[in-house]
C-alpha cells in the first residue's frame, strides 16, 4: 500500500500461513510510555499468532539482565530516558531468539544497536517510522543544541532508511517523508489496538455529552492549552486529563482552578480501555501528531473524537469521516460545541461507524505486516538460509 492507494478498501490477504519465522523488535520506546512504545508492545503480541516467535526488546526490558549500560533523562522530558544497551548482554539475548527479520521503529541506541545487528547476522531490517523527530527537536530545542538535534536524528533516519528492506510508515505524510529521506521500498502501515478495544461490547454514548478525556503525554506538541481552553469554554462539560509530562505544572495548575478538570496524573494502559468507556469524547488537539494511536483507540471503543488536521490519522480517507477534525477557522472548543449540537441519534451512529473503521484498520494491518515480513524475507540474501536451518 503506498500514498496513491491509501484511499482504496483495505486489501486483506487471502490467508496467513505459519511461515518459518522468528521476528525480533528493537526499541527506545518503553511499552505504555508513549504511542510507540505501545504499537509494538501490540504488535508483537498480535504476531505471535502467526510467525514461530516475535521479542521485543526495550530499555525497560529484563529478558536480558543487565541491558542498560547508560541511561539520562531525554531533554526536553525528563519523564522519559534515552538508554544506551550493554552490547554484550543484548547480542546474547538476541542471538538466542535467532531472529529471521528485525524491525527497528526508533533511531536511538537501540534502534542502531537493531541495525548492526541485523547487518551482522545478514538477515533483513525492516524500519518503523512514527515520529517526525526533526519537528519535534525544533519545537522543544529552539537553540543551537536544536540544531544538532536535528542533524543528528536526520542522519539516523537516514542511516535507517538506506540500509532497510522496507520502511513501513503510518500516515501518508510520514510516507512522503521517508521517500524524500532516502527509503528504497517505503510503504504504507496500519496501526492496531489491544485486543480487549476491540473483543469487548462499547459503551454506548450518552444522550448529551458529559465528559470529555485527554490521555497522553503532557508535553508542548500535545497543545494541552486549547484542551484547558475547552474546560474553561464548557464548564457544564467534565474533563479528565491523564498522562504525565513537563507540563504537568501546568495542568494540575488548572485542575486547581477549574472544577470541572480531573487530573488523574499517569494511567496504565490497562486502566486506559475503562476510562475511555466513562467518557463520551476523546481530545486529541496536537501541533505535532505523526498518527495517534490514542484517538484510534477511542474509536474502538466506540468513542467520538476531536483531532486537528496535524495528527495523522486525518490523513486516512478510511478513518476520517468518522472524526471530528478541527477545521482551519475554528479551535477544539469550537468543534466540541458543534459536536455537541448535534442530535444523540447522529452522535451514537457515528460512534458506532467509528469503532468498525478502527476494527476494520486492525485487521487489515496485522495482514498487511505479515504480507511484509514473507516479502522481505523472501527477498533477502541467500545468507538467511543459514539462519532458517540453524
Amino acid at each position: 500500500m503506498t500514498a496513491s492507494t491509501a484511499e482504496q478498501p483495505y486489501p486483506l490477504a487471502s490467508s496467513l500461513a505459519r511461515p518459518s519465522m522468528r521476528v525480533v523488535v528493537l526499541s527506545d520506546a518503553e511499552p505504555d510510555r508513549n504511542g510507540v512504545g505501545s504499537y509494538y508492545a501490540d504488535l508483537v503480541v498480535q504476531l505471535r499468532g502467526h510467525v514461530d516467535s516475535a521479542v521485543l526488546f526495550h530499555p525497560g526490558n529484563q529478558a536480558s539482565p543487565g541491558y542498560r549500560y547508560l541511561s539520562a533523562p531525554l531533554p526536553g522530558d525528563h519523564t522519559q530516558r534515552i538508554s544506551v544497551p550493554r552490547p554484550t548482554h543484548l547480542w546474547r539475548a538476541i542471538s538466542q531468539s535467532r531472529p529471521t527479520v528485525i524491525i527497528v521503529p526508533t533511531p536511538g541506541p537501540f534502534g542502531l544497536a537493531g541495525l548492526l545487528i541485523a547487518r551482522k547476522l545478514g538477515i533483513p531490517l525492516i524500519v518503523g517510522f512514527h515520529t517526525h523527530y526533526e519537528a519535534l527537536a525544533t519545537l522543544y530545542w529552539q537553540n543551537r543544541f536544536g540544531f544538532v538535534c536535528q542533524r543528528y536524528l536526520n542522519w539516523c533516519n537516514r542511516l535507517l532508511f538506506r540500509h532497510g528492506a522496507a520502511v513501513l510508515a503510518n500516515s501518508p505524510d510520514m510516507l512522503r517523508q521517508a521517500m524524500t529521506g532516502g527509503a528504497r521500498a517505503a510503504n504504507l502501515m496500519g496501526t492496531s489496538v489491544p485486543d480487549e478495544f476491540v473483543r469487548l461490547p462499547a459503551m454506548p454514548l450518552n444522550r448529551s455529552v458529559d465528559a470529555v478525556l485527554f490521555a497522553g503525554r503532557l508535553a508542548g506538541e500535545k497543545n494541552l492549552p486549547d484542551v484547558l481552553d475547552a474546560a474553561r469554554r464548557h464548564p457544564h462539560i467534565r474533563f479528565t486529563i491523564a498522562g504525565d509530562g513537563p507540563m504537568r505544572s501546568v495542568v494540575e495548575q488548572a485542575a486547581g482552578e477549574l472544577p470541572n478538570l480531573d487530573y488523574l496524573g499517569w494511567v496504565a494502559r490497562t486502566d486506559l480501555l475503562s476510562l475511555m468507556d466513562q467518557h463520551d469524547v476523546l481530545l486529541l488537539p496536537s501541533k505535532v501528531e505523526s498518527f495517534g494511536t490514542v484517538a484510534l483507540e477511542g474509536m474502538a471503543r466506540g468513542r467520538l473524537v476531536i483531532v486537528t488536521a496535524t495528527c495523522g490519522i486525518s490523513e486516512w480517507p478510511q478513518l476520517a469521516d468518522s472524526l471530528f477534525i478541527v477545521a482551519d477557522d475554528e479551535t477544539p472548543s469550537r468543534t466540541l460545541q458543534r459536536l455537541c449540537g448535534l442530535s444523540p441519534e447522529f452522535r451514537q451512529a457515528l460512534a458506532t461507524q467509528a469503532r468498525q473503521r478502527a476494527v476494520d484498520l486492525n485487521s487489515w494491518n496485522i495482514s498487511s505486516w505479515m504480507q511484509t515480513l514473507q516479502r522481505v524475507q523472501a527477498n533477502a540474501p541467500s545468507t538467511l538460509t543459514n539462519v532458517l536451518v540453524a
